[in-house]
């Protein structure tokens, strides 16, 4: 974590020997929860850079979100899988399987609905504590990314 004014460093999270493959920060700045690819996320707390919990998988994680409160987190697997965890029990509460591998991932605000996205022409919705799609959304044209709104009532892609 720098400070963008001096670019000096104000904290480092550090413990997991894996590369780095994504971070996300809760909108109000409380939560980091970064990815690697030795297939664990992590829940940091950014005042102290303690962690908060450990979330461990079989293969290397591509891509993740997390709830604003930190309560949930979704994570995308290079075995074409999607995770959804309760973060503070470590629990996997879902499994959403894949085609191909994940290029984005995103839980709504709440954590019972989330969407994904794999490098073609559609993106799966689905209920995140049960894993069954919902809704696929086609175009005509590749989509690589998406955003479930706060609410989970709209999709940005």
């Amino acid at each position: 974590l720098w400070e963008t004014a001096t670019g000096l460093p104000v904290r480092r999270f550090s413990g997991d020997p894996a590369e780095t493959t994504g971070v996300i920060l809760s909108k109000d700045g409380k939560f980091l929860l970064t990815t690697s690819t030795g297939g664990s996320a992590k829940l940091w707390n950014v005042t102290t850079g303690d962690t908060l919990s450990t979330l461990k998988s079989d293969s290397p994680i591509l891509c993740a979100d997390m709830t604003p409160d930190a309560k949930y987190c979704i994570t995308g697997h290079s075995n074409r899988k999607v995770l959804v965890w309760e973060v503070a029990t470590q629990k996997i509460l879902s499994t959403y399987p894949l085609e191909k591998n994940p290029k984005t991932v995103s839980i709504s605000g709440d954590g019972k609905l989330a969407c994904s996205t794999q490098r073609s022409s559609s993106i799966e919705v689905w209920d995140a504590t049960t894993g069954k799609r919902t809704q696929q959304i086609k175009e005509d044209f590749l989509v690589w990314c998406a955003c479930l709104t706060h609410d989970g009532k709209h999709i940005v892609a």
